[in-house]
């Protein structure tokens, strides 16, 4: 069982997953999901959901039959011709079926592709994202909650990390370590798998998630105090989304009500999404 996801990005295409696979019977294995077959002017970077046993081997095809100065079009038929050699010599069982997501660069574009679980043909992925895989419903949760069209492969690796974070996190058979592979418009494509940089990643959004808490009410709250709170989140987001960089707030921000405060040290958190308000926007009413 597992995660893949792919985002359309401003400046290329970005490929996310975790790196358990389907047991398919034999017990658990780890693995990378998404490998990178580079041929010049022809890049593809292929993975996705699946068998270890079935990628592996489609990896392999379409890597052999690649060459530099193939059209799109070329690129696109070798795929589809690897996917059914492998597909009618694997078992005919939903565990062996590969669900793939396929980012390919051919004259400086690259676009994403996919192939429904168990089809042989490749369609272009119409929207700006997509998520495949066992956890593809909760991926597609965050998905959709964070990612939008024209963001950059520099903020949607935070997005994917925290995606892929978060289906580990609440989906049982989803596991391991996080891997990422960035393919931009032009330059070198790139792995991501060492821990210390993913969870860097991963923490962006840990402050967004902290700061929500201190939004649900409790016993001491009242209506007034939970719409202070949140007009100081929502100023702080407003601040982020505007600014191009964030720089580190000093100081921090403390919810009062009663005997009971709420203190959040902004100087404490190496995030560049940072909470920044230190008061709550003025408003005609007094708080």
């Amino acid at each position: 069982m597992t995660i893949a996801a792919g985002f359309v990005c401003s400046d290329g295409v970005l490929l996310a997953s975790d790196t358990l696979y389907s047991s398919t019977g034999m017990g658990l294995k780890y693995g990378p999901k998404f490998w990178i077959l580079n041929h010049g002017d022809v890049l593809v970077a292929f993975g996705g959901a699946g068998s270890e046993a079935g990628l592996l081997r489609t990896r392999d095809e379409i890597d052999r039959k690649l060459s530099s100065g193939q059209s799109l079009i070329r690129v696109l038929d070798i795929i589809d011709s690897s996917l059914q050699k492998v597909s009618n010599k694997l078992p005919d069982h939903p565990d062996w079926k590969s669900h793939c997501l396929i980012a390919i660069r051919v004259n400086g574009q690259t676009l994403l592709y996919e192939n429904s679980a168990g089809s042989n043909m490749l369609s272009p992925v119409q929207q700006a994202c997509q998520c495949v895989g066992y956890a593809q419903s909760l991926g597609w949760y965050f998905a959709a909650s964070l990612f939008h069209a024209g963001m950059s492969i520099r903020w949607a690796k935070i997005v994917a990390a925290h995606l892929v974070k978060n289906t580990k996190e609440y989906v049982e058979t989803v596991g391991g370590d996080t891997h990422l592979v960035e393919v931009p418009h032009v330059g070198t494509p790139r792995r991501i798998e060492n821990k210390s940089e993913i969870a860097d990643l991963e923490a962006y959004l840990g402050p967004v998630a902290q700061a929500m808490t201190a939004v649900l009410p409790d016993e001491t709250t009242n209506e007034e105090t939970i719409r202070a709170r949140l007009l100081i989140v929502k100023a702080a987001i407003d601040k982020a989304v505007r600014s191009m960089v964030i720089e580190p707030p000093t100081g921090g921000m403390t919810f009062q009500s009663g005997s009971t405060s709420f203190a959040y040290d902004a100087s404490q958190t190496p995030l560049v999404l940072r909470l920044s308000a230190t008061q709550p926007p003025q408003d005609s009413e007094e708080k």
